[in-house]
């Protein structure tokens, strides 16, 4: 959360603003982390620590039975957006930060981040990270 809240000072309780369009590649302050992509998971409630850690579980336990299926990513933050690239030169997902409610260490998991994100429809979803390490995890939260 330290990272986020050197980008929001006031914090995510605020009402969601509409960010202006900027390209991702020309922002100044751009942190690169190195993580696996657990996948996504519909959740009912965006700021609930509950809801988060069961959908975390389920992404942890459906990566442990299928290794296919964390894929080795670049989480890209900036100060506009949140940017999931599988490959130097190809983005797999695009969210930009007005549309992040939550985040989160997970309790269960010391070594996954979780987030989640509000669609423009209003549905809420569940992404998680597995991290290289614990000290990974307390730099993205």
């Amino acid at each position: 959360m330290a990272f986020f809240k050197s980008i929001f000072p006031k914090g995510f309780r605020r009402k969601h603003e509409k960010l202006e369009s900027r390209s991702l590649c020309h922002d100044e302050e751009e942190h690169e982390f190195q993580v696996r992509y657990l996948g996504e998971r519909p959740i009912s409630e965006s700021n609930s620590k509950k809801s988060t850690a069961q959908a975390v579980s389920h992404l942890v336990q459906t990566a442990k039975h299928d290794k296919e299926k964390s894929k080795k990513v670049t989480l890209v933050i900036n100060t506009s957006a949140i940017r999931i690239n599988e490959t130097s030169s190809y983005c797999l997902i695009d969210i930009p930060l007005g549309h992040v409610s939550y985040c989160s260490a997970d309790a269960k998991f010391s070594d996954v981040f979780a987030f989640v994100s509000v669609s423009a429809t209003g549905d809420l979803k569940c992404l998680a990270f597995l991290c290289e390490s614990k000290k990974q995890v307390e730099c993205l939260c």
